[in-house]
């Protein structure tokens, strides 16, 4: 009985670390390596650690005082006696609070964490950066020198009618829960054949005004359609003068 108890309270008390990394973590971009269990388990018991430090040393200072030596002997495992039990009966309901609450604090701690690391610390070269290609490449945030104000996607597609290009604004971007690119939105969406540049092109007829414009708002496109994707990162600098610049 006294090992199950202190199984679970030693899950009660490290459970707090995998809820905080679970909402810190950038999940709707999760890549494909995912990081061993015992250095994820290493991670939340230590982030464990820190917040049971802090919120229990607020709880016992400022709301009701925690009998510690009580703790550590549940911990250990030791027999506990009929007095001991009968002094924490009448206070379980006290402890569900404390870890209702502490639960509900640490998914919320990790997810300001979250917001505050792409505040201060939203691009793809920093060293706070999360390992989410696919969120840093299509927002644009690669460096403090490389901010995209908008970007442009060119993929081509092979349809029924033979391959295509489209080109246009990129909109959004979802991905599976795998962190692998589900489908592109994209708008002012054009698209050209491919088999029209096997043509060459004349003073009159120039690349661009081969591309026919797509009815529509928004143009989703699949990614596991896609042959190949190309990404153009627009800055807008201002000088004398306000001027775009393109780079690939």
């Amino acid at each position: 009985m006294n090992i199950a108890l202190s199984a679970f309270f030693i899950l009660l008390l490290i459970l707090p670390g995998y809820i905080y990394l679970n909402a810190y973590e950038r999940r709707e971009n999760n890549t494909l390596e995912k990081k061993p269990f015992e250095a994820s388990s290493a991670t939340a018991i230590v982030c464990a650690f820190v917040i049971q430090f802090i919120y229990a040393g607020i709880v016992h200072s400022l709301l009701n005082p925690i009998d510690f030596a009580l703790c550590l002997k549940i911990l250990s495992g030791t027999k506990l006696t009929s007095d001991e039990v009968s002094q924490l009966t009448p206070d379980i309901w006290i402890v569900g609070i404390y870890f209702i609450v502490l639960f509900y604090a640490s998914h919320g701690a990790g997810k300001l964490m979250q917001s505050q690391v792409f505040k201060y610390n939203p691009y793809k070269d920093s060293k706070f950066a999360f390992d989410t290609p696919w969120y840093y490449e299509l927002k644009g945030f690669l460096s403090r020198e490389k901010d995209a104000q908008f970007i442009k996607i060119s993929a081509t597609q092979d349809t029924s009618e033979g391959t295509y290009l489209y080109y246009g604004m990129l909109q959004d971007f979802y991905l599976t829960k795998d962190g692998q690119l589900d489908r592109l939105v994209i708008s002012e969406a054009t698209r050209r054949h491919i088999k029209d540049d096997e043509t060459p092109v004349n003073v009159a007829e120039t690349s661009d005004n081969r591309f026919y414009e797509i009815k529509g708002d928004r143009l989703i496109i699949k990614y596991e359609n896609i042959i190949n994707l190309n990404v153009e990162y627009y800055y807008i600098t201002q000088k004398s003068k306000c001027t775009i610049k393109e780079y690939d």
